[in-house]
């Protein structure tokens, strides 16, 4: 994951070792159940923060997709996470037989939806009251980013 193509003008992607560094984005319980396929931080160039985290999990080969989640400091600048985010997709779509990826987002973490559609996913799923949470049934909402959306974006914004 050290290669070259990951290294953006904002920010670098690297392979995560040690999970203490998640401590800023999530609790060590939320990621203990799922079997990651890819894990990367998100590093700002200009001060080598940590500043994201983004994992790939539930990789199906036959069926051409994968999931991902995106844990990333509210306080940062967006268009590192764009970036950062473009760069794990540009590997992913291109070293893997992957033609669209997933993100599942809950209706009490709405705040970020706006931020995943922004990075070009759109609405596939609403599933109605699917999680109960907070002492009430949340929606469950799932975006998908296909391949050929992400090229004619990637090649929109070089």
């Amino acid at each position: 994951m050290n290669d070259l193509s990951l290294i953006g003008k904002l920010t670098s992607l690297m392979s995560l070792d040690d999970e203490s560094k998640l401590s800023n984005f999530c609790s060590y319980d939320t990621l203990k159940y799922i079997d990651k396929n890819i894990q990367v931080l998100i590093i700002e160039n200009s001060t080598q923060a940590v500043i994201g985290y983004i994992y790939c999990y539930n990789y199906k080969s036959y069926d051409g997709f994968i999931y991902v989640k995106i844990f990333f400091n509210d306080a940062m600048n967006k268009e590192s996470y764009i970036e950062g985010c473009s760069l794990l997709f540009n590997y992913v779509f291109t070293m893997m037989p992957i033609r669209k990826i997933y993100y599942e987002i809950f209706e009490y973490e709405i705040n970020n939806i706006k931020f995943i559609k922004n990075i070009g996913f759109k609405l596939e799923a609403n599933l109605k009251e699917d999680k109960f949470f907070n002492g009430k049934y949340n929606d469950k909402y799932i975006l998908s980013l296909y391949r050929e959306d992400f090229y004619l974006r990637w090649k929109s914004n070089e």
